[in-house]
């Protein structure tokens, strides 16, 4: 074939790479002049980039256990008392210990207060208190700061908050960055990450991702205007047919995707049955110091340091675990751990309350190795009852008249 035979196509060719590429910078020109223009209009019409816990509840399109927990705490009449934070360890204890005390099953997605807490602090206290219960499956300290932020502001801002700690919440080695969990990727689209930014993702392309995600004025456009789910059944009736133990250690631990109520069920009068699940911390553990640990770690000062500055009192519970999950992680570990927790509370005004050993506590106590049962649960809070009652900040701080617009809520008697 001759050359000018070939020229045409060649002619073509080129042709239509440039044709592709003028196409291309077109679109990309119009995407970045569309996001500058609605970035333009949010900024004039008050909006930031940060998304309000009200408008998450609105446009998420799963319900997950995070939209579930920041529903119920933006509905109630008040800012609770006391909110308890933590993992399914301080699940666990709170929905055992309430189901048993009311003699009922207990929904853990709807059902939010901590009655054997309350009732513990009442007694000491001589007067009723509510307790808010945001203990969540998985939740790692980072997720604890995000919820923080979200949800204690304004007139939802708690007196004391009651964040129960282990290892596990510092550095699961099943988790490469704080970013992957459910509660992180719900809350942190309300709040500004900051300086904590760089530190909640695994390398600079999650963090990208996560911007654009986020920040893009046009992804928030397209949000709203996506299909909203249709309404959910209110109950749904549970079909589990496992042990009580398996079905309440199912439920604190099943907890990703569009939840609906009446499934994760809690029951009353679980017998005493300890379950081995120390292969699976074998894997969470198996690296003493991942990553993700010195992220965590960061995590917990900030934490301590907002809810310093917000005037809320803070008490640190070390979570109980039996001795064949903590023999997963070397001693070494266990006196850095303890050492730095305690001194991060120290420096930030935070009552730490040491339960790490385990002492007081025995196998009947515990639903396996980590997660404490009725017996357990209630025993933990009436420890802490016990802590709170005998620190007069503490004492003064929950004998606070509420602000006067909010004076006279009655609150409802669980038992009744």
């Amino acid at each position: 074939m001759s050359r000018s035979s070939k020229q045409p196509a060649e002619t073509e060719c080129i042709t239509n790479g440039a044709v592709w590429r003028s196409s291309t910078a077109v679109a990309l020109l119009c995407f970045a002049v569309m996001n500058v223009a609605l970035f333009l209009q949010f900024s004039a019409s008050g909006h930031g980039s940060t998304c309000p816990i009200s408008k998450a509840l609105k446009e998420t399109k799963d319900r997950t256990f995070s939209w579930w927990t920041a529903k119920a705490y933006v509905e109630e009449d008040k800012a609770p008392d006391v909110a308890v934070i933590g993992s399914s360890q301080m699940g666990s204890a709170t929905f055992a210990a309430d189901a048993q005390l009311l003699q009922q099953k207990v929904d853990i997605l709807t059902h939010r207060r901590a009655v054997v807490l309350e009732q513990g602090l009442g007694a000491l206290l001589g007067h009723r208190l509510s307790v808010f219960n945001c203990a969540q499956g998985g939740f790692m300290i980072s997720d604890a700061y995000v919820m923080s932020r979200a949800l204690f502001s304004c007139r939802h801002k708690p007196k004391l908050v009651i964040i129960g700690v282990s290892p596990r919440d510092f550095m699961d080695n099943s988790m490469d960055s704080a970013s992957t969990t459910e509660p992180f990727q719900f809350y942190s689209r309300c709040i500004k990450l900051g300086k904590l930014a760089i530190k909640s993702f695994a390398n600079p392309l999650s963090y990208c991702a996560w911007v654009v995600a986020n920040n893009l004025p046009l992804r928030q456009v397209l949000e709203h205007t996506s299909p909203k789910l249709d309404p959910l059944p209110d109950r749904t009736d549970s079909t589990n047919t496992a042990s009580h133990q398996n079905q309440s250690i199912k439920a604190l631990s099943d907890i990703s995707g569009d939840l609906k109520p009446g499934v994760l069920m809690i029951p009353a009068n679980i017998p005493e049955s300890l379950q081995d699940n120390t292969n699976e911390y074998e894997h969470r553990y198996h690296d003493a110091y991942p990553p993700v640990y010195s992220s965590e770690r960061q995590f917990f000062r900030e934490l301590l340091i907002f809810l310093r500055q917000s005037d809320i009192k803070v008490v640190v519970v070390g979570m109980p675990t039996l001795w064949t999950t903590r023999a997963l992680l070397p001693d070494k570990f266990w006196g850095e751990f303890k050492t730095s927790v305690a001194q991060t509370c120290h420096e930030n005004g935070a009552r730490w309350i040491d339960l790490l050993d385990a002492h007081g506590f025995d196998a009947n106590d515990f639903l396996d190795t980590v997660h404490l049962n009725a017996w357990g649960g209630e025993k933990l809070f009436n420890i802490v009852a016990q802590a709170i009652g005998a620190d007069s900040s503490l004492v003064a701080c929950l004998n606070q008249v509420p602000d006067r617009h909010l004076a006279g809520t009655r609150l409802p008697d669980p038992t009744q």
